[in-house]
């Protein structure tokens, strides 16, 4: 019987050492809008052993590049959902009700009379037939003097518009600097809410915040902060329609 002869042994082959890359700058990952990146191709590479860490280590990198997409996944999701990111400011319009403060929008606005400057008293009753821009505003609060030069450019055109304009100070108090710089004279009433009773009824939770009504008296417009008068004429305008 004849004797199948020996297969050849494999040459060896040279082993050739593996070389372990050098960690390129910004290897350990960067921020970028609330997103934290993961290390790049550049780090330590996958299957090596980087110099003076445990077998098996080496290898993390690559580990964490097959969750990238679910980790870039988790943290898109954070930054939509996060209540901090998507706060709205004071100063934004709003819809009215709970979330901005101000009444909601369709409601039939609360009856009030407060008194003016000189104590003569003005009831919102007696302004029905015809739209009114209430604006809540403090005279602790300086925003006051900001909108004041805008709310006397908008008075001028209340004849023309049909409107009545009324300010409401929402505690009544602080009237010294008001009454010095204005010599207590506005083209509009300004109404005085000791205790704030109105405003709370009205739940203002910001100064300045503007309320615009219709003749019926229900809100139509609702900003905390002055939106300016183009806005407000333009929601005016929309109940002149």
């Amino acid at each position: 019987m004849n004797r199948l002869p020996e297969p050849n042994p494999p040459a060896p082959q040279a082993q050739v050492p593996q070389r372990v890359p050098r960690k390129e700058k910004g290897a350990r990952g960067k921020r970028w809008n609330g997103v934290f990146t993961l290390p790049s191709e550049g780090g330590v590479a996958s299957g090596a052993v980087a110099p003076g860490l445990p077998a098996g280590v080496g290898s993390l990198p690559a580990q964490l590049r097959s969750l990238r997409p679910a980790l870039l996944l988790l943290a898109t999701a954070l930054l939509l959902f996060s209540p901090a990111l998507h706060a709205a400011p004071v100063n934004r319009p709003s819809g009215g009700g709970p979330g901005g403060g101000g009444p909601p929008v369709g409601c039939l606005a609360p009856a009030f009379a407060l008194p003016d400057l000189s104590g003569r008293p003005l009831a919102l009753d007696g302004l029905r037939g015809r739209p009114v821009v209430l604006n809540f505003w403090a005279f602790w609060c300086d925003t006051w003097k900001a909108e004041l030069p805008s709310l006397r450019v908008l008075a001028e055109q209340q004849d023309e518009m049909g409107f009545r304009l009324v300010a409401v100070s929402v505690d009544g108090t602080r009237l010294a600097e008001f009454e010095r710089l204005t010599g207590g004279r506005v083209p509009f009433p300004v109404l005085l809410d000791a205790g704030g009773a109105v405003s709370r009824r009205y739940q203002i939770r910001h100064v300045p915040t503007l309320v615009v009504l219709d003749g019926a008296g229900r809100v139509r417009f609702v900003a905390s902060g002055y939106p300016g008068n183009a806005v407000v004429l333009r929601e005016l305008r929309k109940i002149g329609g």
